[in-house]
């Protein structure tokens, strides 16, 4: 506050700092607290720096894009159950129930959530240490997610994740990190995995092969089939700790067979189809945020695909050629 800065400076800093001018000119950015944000780290301390880009990530969704998209569309109310007191494996009943879900698995995590008035974000982090993190702000909850490649079965399992922090842990500060993180994966296999229907398609004992041909029906990892199985006493702790070798020794910890594709957004492809049918392209999107496009492909990935299209649009419009366009030279244009 003491001077302001020219224009070849303020240029020169918004080139360092990789933001458009009009960043500086918006007035005062309301950041989002880290108090009561919830982080799915596999690390008990998470990196300073990750922590930060996560938040900062989540703030951007806030402030810019969710008050830009909710001024041109209307989207679907928050819709969340409020579950305290009880067992993980209860809270994922009573929102089943809630949701009227019924038992059987859960075509898509992304499009439930999207559906109940859960916003859905992401951030572009190299980091493999953090998957997700959860807020609610301004009585809207956020889950946002990221953008580090991993199969669509574990970003399943991630969502239903923080989606039991959003149930159960509001304003919780009585609580160890290790206790809420556990109650939370209990909550994500209870809900992904409800045991009434579970039991019926999973009977004692089931081998390695029963589990893969049930992969892509319950949209779940080996891994997390095997704990259930373990949890409902299905499987023995010997057939438990036989069979997590068993994926040790395949090689599959890191990389199981049958990787299922990341589920997308409804939300998003609904609303940037509708813009760029209007004319509105990523660019003017971007711009209108006072944000580069890069900002907005890390947030949103499908605002990559609809940018590609617009891309190969604009080439395929340059390259008409002169006879495409009706127009052809009179005959002794060169006699």
């Amino acid at each position: 506050g003491e001077r302001t800065p020219d224009i070849q400076t303020t240029l020169n800093i918004a080139d360092v700092l990789g933001v458009p001018m009009g960043f500086f000119f918006q007035g005062d950015i309301e950041f989002v607290e880290s108090t009561g944000v919830s982080f799915r780290s596999r690390n008990s301390e998470l990196r300073k720096a990750t922590r930060e880009k996560a938040i900062a990530s989540l703030t951007l969704a806030c402030r810019d894009l969710e008050k830009e998209v909710r001024s041109r569309f209307n989207l679907p109310a928050p819709d969340l159950p409020h579950v305290t007191g009880v067992a993980p494996w209860m809270a994922a009943a009573r929102v089943r129930s809630e949701w009227k879900l019924g038992v059987y698995p859960i075509p898509s995590m992304i499009r439930l959530l999207e559906a109940k008035g859960i916003r859905v974000y992401w951030f572009d982090e190299t980091d493999k240490s953090v998957d997700a993190l959860c807020k609610i702000e301004k009585a809207i909850p956020y889950i946002v997610l990221s953008q580090r490649e991993r199969g669509g079965e574990r970003m399943r399992f991630d969502l239903a994740h923080e989606l039991g922090h959003l149930v159960m842990h509001r304003g919780m500060k009585d609580m160890s990190r290790k206790q809420i993180e556990s109650e939370a994966d209990q909550f994500a296999s209870a809900f992904l995995m409800p045991e009434e229907q579970f039991r019926k398609e999973f009977p004692a004992n089931s081998s390695m092969r029963h589990l893969l041909n049930q992969k892509s029906r319950w949209g779940v990892s080996l891994a997390a089939m095997i704990h259930r199985c373990y949890d409902l006493k299905l499987y023995s702790e010997y057939q438990y700790k036989s069979a997590f070798q068993k994926i040790g020794n395949n090689g599959w910890r890191l990389e199981e067979p049958g990787r299922l594709p990341v589920e997308t957004s409804r939300v998003w492809e609904s609303v940037f189809d509708y813009l760029s049918s209007l004319g509105v392209t990523i660019d003017d999107f971007a711009a209108k945020l006072n944000l580069h496009k890069e900002d907005i492909f890390s947030l949103v990935p499908y605002s990559k695909v609809v940018n590609k299209a617009e891309s190969e649009e604009s080439l395929r419009r340059k390259n008409l050629t002169l006879e495409e366009l009706g127009y052809s030279a009179p005959e002794d244009a060169f006699s």
